[in-house]
């Protein structure tokens, strides 16, 4: 589980920050939205 983080971390690491965090956001919000649906 660890190394599989590691590989993660390192693949992550050697992409453009801003793609990655444009990434990460993209995923937390469709994540937020599914949650507000399955709430409401």
């Amino acid at each position: 589980m660890l190394g599989l983080f590691t590989l993660l971390y390192l693949t992550l690491k050697q992409l453009p920050i801003q793609y990655t965090f444009t990434y990460h956001h993209h995923f937390f919000s469709k994540k937020q939205v599914k949650q507000l649906f399955h709430r409401s």
